[in-house]
């Protein structure tokens, strides 16, 4: 009897496995930032000194044309955006201990050449700060003894930061009825605000 043989030959499957692949592992952490109100300062002109004249006759204009008696620095870290103002204000007139030369024939602007330009100082800021939007209408601005001018300002929002007002011009002009010899003093008070202008 012939006995047929087979062959059976067994394959091997492959088997495809669910494998999850794990993603980066998460968790959340807080951040947190806190600040304190800083103040609003001034750093004012070294000093304010008119050249020596010889008197001749005619009403004169001086002006001080030193870089260091023509700018300011406000600083605003407040925080607040509220804006500021500089003001001045003649709280010992200039005397040479016998005559006075009136406070009303001082006055600041922006100009080196005329004592009735309309100019306006020139503000700049430090790096990240908000320069000031002046907020002073009208230049020149005259001096008084009697009550404080406002010379400068920031608007609301502006003037953020550590601020230079340049060229803020000293002017005196006197009348030859106001000039006598001798060596003229006085105390010029100079003061920086919260808000703009009025």
């Amino acid at each position: 009897m012939n006995h047929a043989k087979c062959r059976i030959a067994l394959l091997a499957l492959p088997f495809l496995a669910s494998v999850a692949i794990a993603g980066p592992a998460m968790a959340t952490t807080p951040v947190s930032a806190s600040f304190t109100a800083g103040s609003l300062s001034l750093a004012p002109p070294i000093a304010i000194s008119f050249p020596s004249t010889t008197i001749t006759g005619v009403n004169v204009s001086l002006y001080d044309s030193a870089s260091a008696d023509e700018s300011l620095t406000v600083t605003d870290a407040t925080g607040t955006g509220a804006g500021w103002n500089v003001t001045e204000q003649l709280t010992t007139v200039l005397t040479n201990g016998t005559h006075t030369i009136p406070a009303a024939d001082l006055s600041v602007n922006g100009s080196t050449t005329s004592a009735s330009a309309t100019t306006a100082p020139t503000n700049s800021i430090n790096s990240g700060g908000v320069v000031a939007t002046n907020s002073v209408p009208t230049y020149p601005v005259v001096l008084s003894s009697g009550s404080a001018s406002v010379v400068d300002g920031a608007t609301v929002n502006t003037g953020i930061g550590v601020n230079t007002v340049a060229n803020l011009i000293p002017w005196a002009q006197i009348p030859v009825s106001a000039q006598f010899p001798g060596t003229y003093s006085g105390v010029d008070t100079i003061s920086v605000n919260s808000g703009p202008a009025a």
